[in-house]
Parts: structure tokens; C-alpha cells; sequence
């Protein structure tokens, strides 16, 4: 064989080599997070549902975004796309309906008005609940949201705690159950309980950390300035 073509396939097939190799280690070191979709966090919203049950969490998980890079989707979801009224008074207009919500990473029930009346009732309700959890990555309650879990059959042979004024009705209607007092939050496998109020704060923010680390965790918490301060001087 001629010489001269000789060292062209040489060199073609060295560059080949070359190329070849490169795009393996490329292929190897995606950039971090790349092509990973967020994790969607859906809020259920009913009516008479405590504002802040819904907004503490909620602010959480939707700021982990400026954080990290793919941060949390948040949505919420009500029985019907028709406005509801927090307990507070804050009208809100769901994102989905029951029949149309996507599917969830994290399912989130915040507690309200009639967590532990009228809601429990309400069999298409608690059957989304059960199948929605159940599918779901983590499930998080949030004061008598925890009622709603348990009706809903997410909380066997599994610790839990809600609004600590509402344990002994809990107990009563689920004795079953092991609920805990004197504790901000419960986490227990996948499911994650809260006595909530300001201490949803707490909850949503110990998930931030198991999700994506302390330093996305302290991150979020300092932007919305859930940290110690120090009184003005007078």
C-alpha cells in the first residue's frame, strides 16, 4: 500500500480515537442536574384551609429554585378550579382540579377548617388522598391535615403528630395510630407530620435539607429571613 495513504488512515483514525474518547468522557460529566425535572409539590386547597399551613410550606419549597438547579415545581390543587377561601379570608384560585392534577412528587395536605369534619366525608376526596400518596415520593401533612391522611389510610404502623390542641380527638378517632405530643414535626418513612402553623416553617424546611442538603436548606431559610435576629438599640 502507498505510503502517503498509509499515514492518512493513521491519522484519520487517530482523530477518530481522539473524538471517540472525548465524547465518552463528556457523556460521563454532565453538567449537575442536567436533565433532571424538578420535583412537583402539590398543595391540596379546600376550603377554609389555614393560610399559613399553605403559604409557610409553600414559600419553602418554591424558593429552593434560586438555590438549586432543579429546584421544587409547586401547584396546587382544590376539588374544582373554583376560587377558595382560606380560613383567613385569602381567596385562591387552584392551579388543577382533582381529576386533572399532575402527577406529584410530594403530596402536601395543609390542615383547615374542616379537616375534621366535612373533608373526611367527602369519599372522592379521601380516595385521591390514598392513591395520590401512595404514588407519591413523600407525603406531608400539616396540622389536622394529619386527620385526612390517616382517613386516607397513609398512616399505618406509622408515627405522626398534628395541632397539638386536636391529639386526643385524634386518638379517639384513630386509636390505632401512634401520634406524638410535645414535638414540632414527625417524620417517619416517607410521611412528614406537623403540628403546623409558624412550625410548618420548620417542617417544610427539614425536607428542603433531606431533598437537596443544608446548605440549599439555610439558603432558602435566610431569604425568607427565618433565622434569629438581634432587637434594635433603643
Amino acid at each position: 500500500m502507498n505510503r502517503s495513504l498509509v499515514a492518512v488512515l493513521l491519522l484519520l483514525s487517530g482523530c477518530l480515537l481522539a473524538w471517540g474518547c472525548a465524547s465518552s468522557d463528556t457523556a460521563a460529566t454532565p453538567e449537575a442536574g442536567s436533565g433532571e425535572p424538578p420535583l412537583r409539590a402539590g398543595f391540596l386547597v379546600l376550603e377554609g384551609v389555614f393560610t399559613t399551613d399553605l403559604t409557610a410550606p409553600l414559600d419553602v419549597f418554591h424558593h429552593t429554585a434560586s438555590h438549586i438547579k432543579p429546584g421544587m415545581r409547586v401547584v396546587t390543587v382544590g376539588r374544582s378550579r373554583e376560587p377558595v377561601k382560606t380560613f383567613e379570608g385569602l381567596t385562591i384560585r387552584p392551579d388543577h382540579d382533582l381529576a386533572t392534577a399532575p402527577e406529584l412528587d410530594v403530596l402536601v395536605v395543609p390542615g383547615g377548617k374542616h379537616s375534621m369534619e366535612a373533608d373526611l366525608e367527602d369519599l372522592d376526596l379521601i380516595d385521591w388522598i390514598s392513591r395520590r400518596g401512595v404514588k407519591a415520593k413523600h407525603v406531608v401533612a400539616f396540622c389536622d391535615g394529619t386527620f385526612l391522611l390517616a382517613e386516607a389510610g397513609l398512616l399505618r404502623e406509622t408515627r405522626c403528630t398534628t395541632f397539638p390542641e386536636d391529639i386526643p380527638a385524634f386518638q379517639k378517632a384513630y386509636p390505632h395510630i401512634r401520634v406524638e405530643e410535645n414535638v414540632s414535626f414527625v417524620e417517619d418513612g416517607k410521611v412528614l407530620t406537623s403540628v403546623g402553623g409558624v412550625k410548618s416553617f420548620e417542617a417544610a424546611l427539614h425536607l428542603v435539607e433531606k431533598l437537596y442538603g443544608k446548605k440549599v436548606a439555610e439558603g432558602v431559610a435566610a431569604g425568607l429571613m427565618y433565622r434569629s435576629g438581634r432587637k434594635s438599640k433603643e
